[in-house]
This record gives structure tokens, C-alpha cells and sequence, in this order.
């Protein structure tokens, strides 16, 4: 028995006058038999409310397995009552109606991802293009270590500039947002007592609620800058003003007496082995060599995003086996190109989106070259 058993069990049995004056002892013995009455009362009450609950559980129970065992009877009667021929009929059409369920399943599963992206698409496409590259990689390391030839490490700078504005929102986006806003506004009418409404509830009738409402309050004479720009409409590429809601990178078109091809790429060196130059010194060379210094760019860290290995033919590996290009990101933070350097040292040069950039690879290198600026992009 616990303490407070004990100590209830010792009033009740009328031994309280060692712990409590005479004077209060009938007092405190009828308090505590009144708590202990009520306290058996509920525990009672209690009881019987969960044997109700159980009993009308069991009888739901019980009701609903003599709807079934009614129902399943009824079946067995109505089968019984057929005709053996008519008994067959009805076990080919239940074999028909599950055959066609069947059917109807599968072909539903081959088109209910029409004109979604499949599951796992994008990530099957890397791996597609990236293992044999990974495995062509691997194999002419092994053949320059079996030549003892070593490789040219050459460093490309990829200068990006970040969106300036939103991308456009879908129509489902912006439905979304104009009834999000329309019911922040209307949606919720509090007691006046609170004081978050006003006194009059109309004096909110014209609050704006979508976009063109805001618009309309915007001062007279006052136009918003536009989302696209004259570069955008006349196809001028040589401006950080145009694609702002996409990311756009720097690509020259190098001379063909430089080292490099005479293909779209990055401002591209050589690294400099005598001097322990590092990777991301020999990217902040290329930069100054081919960009000037005009451009406040923000180096994110040491570690290249990629690496592209070309082989030389078996008549140009004198001195080494081929090149190793490391492709370093690095953002625009203000300022432009020095266009008369860029000229000094390239034939063009452009400020790409994406898919521009892979366009223009693809069209010179094929489609292997392309993949690659794709997934380097």
C-alpha cells in the first residue's frame, strides 16, 4: 500500500490522533471520507462508461458481421439457385471483368506520366554521358604513366553573372499567389473588439491584391524598368544587360595563332609549373590576360568544377602525353570586360546563357563536346 493508502487507511480507522490534534480529528476524518466517496463514485462511473463503449462496440461489431454473413448468404442462395451452365457463365464473366481490370492497369501505367519528366531522367542522362567519359578518362591516365609522359595542365576561368531579376512564374504559380493575396485581405474578419479590423470594413475594397493593382498605384509618370531589355530584342550578346532572368557566362572565340583552338571556350593558361602556381592563381592570370582587371569577381573556392582531358596523336606526344584543362567558376560582383583587351587577344566574345553557349560548341565540336559545356553549365 503506498503512503497515501496508508495514511487514508489510519484516519479512517480512527488512529489519526497521533498526527492530529483532537480537536480537528472528526473534522479531518469526514473530509477525507467524503474525498474517498467521491473518488470511488467516479472510478464506478468511469467503469461503467467504458463497459458501455464496450458494449456498443461489440454490438456495431456484431451488427456489422451479420450485414456480411447476411449478405454472403444471400450470394450463396442466389448461386445455389443457378443452373450449373448459368453458375459457368457467371465465373466467366467475374474471370472477363478481372482480366480487363487488369488491362486497363497496365496501359494506364505506360501514360500516366505524359508530359511529365520521368522519374530519374536527368540523373540516368548524366550517367550515361558521364561513364564512358569517366572510363576514357581512367584509360589514358593509365597509358601516360605507362609512356612516363606527363600531362599540359592548362586553367580555364568560367566568369559567371547571376540572375538580376525573378524568373517568370508559371500561370498556376501566379493564380496561386493572386488568391493567397486576395484571401490574406478578405479572407479573415475579426470581432471589433480586437481592434485588428478597421471601424469601416469597406475602407479595404481597394486594396491591391494582384500585381496590375499594383501598378496602378505606382506615381504618374513612373514606368518600372523592364524585364526585357533592347539587347534581348536585338540580339546583342556583347552587353551584361540582356537575359536577366538567366545566368550568363563569358565565352571568347580565342585567335588561331594562340594555343588555343579555335573554338567557343573560357579565358584559358597554361599553368606555370616552375613557379608553384596554383590553380586559382592561374585563373586570376587568364582573367587578367584576356578580361582586364575592370571586373570585381568573387573567387568561391580552390576546387575546380570540372576537368576535360584532350590526348595527342601519337606524332605530338614529344613532351607530353596531352592536356588537362580544370574549369574554374568564378562570379561577377560589378564592372564589365575591357573589350579592347578582348580583341588584343580574341577574335569575339559573348555573354551566353546556357544553351546559347551549347549551341555554339555543338555547331563547332560536335556533340560530345556539347554534352560536356551542358552538364559543366
Amino acid at each position: 500500500m503506498s503512503t497515501a493508502g496508508q495514511k487514508v487507511a489510519t484516519v479512517l480507522s480512527g488512529k489519526c490522533h497521533r498526527a492530529y490534534p483532537r480537536i480537528s480529528c472528526n473534522l479531518s476524518c469526514s473530509r477525507l471520507q467524503g474525498g474517498v466517496q467521491v473518488q470511488v463514485q467516479q472510478q464506478q462511473q468511469q467503469r461503467s462508461w467504458q463497459i458501455q463503449s464496450n458494449n456498443d462496440m461489440r454490438y456495431f461489431s456484431n451488427e456489422k458481421k451479420k450485414k456480411k454473413k447476411k449478405s454472403s448468404d444471400d450470394e450463396e442462395d442466389k448461386v445455389a439457385s443457378l443452373s450449373w451452365q448459368e453458375k459457368k457463365e457467371e465465373a466467366k464473366k467475374y474471370r472477363r471483368a478481372l482480366h480487363e481490370k487488369k488491362v486497363s492497369r497496365q496501359e494506364s501505367l505506360k501514360t500516366r506520366r505524359d508530359g511529365k519528366t520521368s522519374r530519374g531522367s536527368k540523373r540516368a542522362a548524366f550517367r550515361e554521358w558521364f561513364e564512358p567519359l569517366r572510363q576514357k578518362q581512367s584509360f589514358e591516365d593509365r597509358e601516360a604513366r605507362r609512356l612516363n609522359l606527363p600531362w599540359k595542365i592548362r586553367v580555364a576561368a568560367i566568369i559567371e553573372r547571376l540572375p538580376v531579376v525573378l524568373p517568370d512564374k508559371p500561370k498556376w504559380e501566379q493564380d496561386y499567389m493572386d488568391l493567397r493575396s486576395y484571401l490574406d485581405t478578405f479572407g479573415k474578419v475579426y470581432p471589433k473588439e480586437l481592434g485588428f479590423m478597421p471601424d469601416d470594413y469597406a475602407d479595404i475594397e481597394g486594396s491591391p491584391t494582384t500585381e496590375e493593382d499594383l501598378l496602378a498605384l505606382l506615381p504618374e509618370g513612373f514606368q518600372p524598368a523592364p524585364r526585357e531589355t533592347d539587347a534581348d530584342k536585338t540580339g546583342d550578346v556583347k552587353t551584361l544587360d540582356r537575359k536577366l532572368k538567366e545566368r550568363v557566362y563569358l565565352a571568347l572565340l580565342p585567335n588561331q595563332d594562340n594555343e588555343n583552338t579555335s573554338t567557343w571556350t573560357f579565358p584559358t593558361v597554361t599553368l606555370n609549373d616552375d613557379e608553384d602556381e596554383t590553380l586559382l592563381d592561374a585563373a586570376k592570370r587568364a582573367l587578367q590576360k584576356n578580361v582586364g582587371s575592370d571586373l570585381d569577381l568573387i573567387y568561391m573556392s580552390n576546387c575546380p568544377l570540372a576537368v576535360d582531358t584532350i590526348a595527342y596523336p601519337d606524332e605530338q606526344r614529344e613532351q607530353y602525353y596531352g592536356e588537362k584543362i580544370f574549369y574554374i567558376k568564378v562570379q561577377r560582383d560589378e564592372g564589365d570586360v575591357d573589350s579592347e583587351r578582348i580583341n588584343n587577344n580574341s577574335q569575339d566574345y559573348a555573354w551566353l546563357a546556357r544553351e546559347e553557349m551549347v549551341d555554339r560548341v555543338r555547331q563547332q565540336s560536335g556533340e560530345k563536346a556539347g554534352n560536356f559545356f551542358h552538364f559543366l553549365l
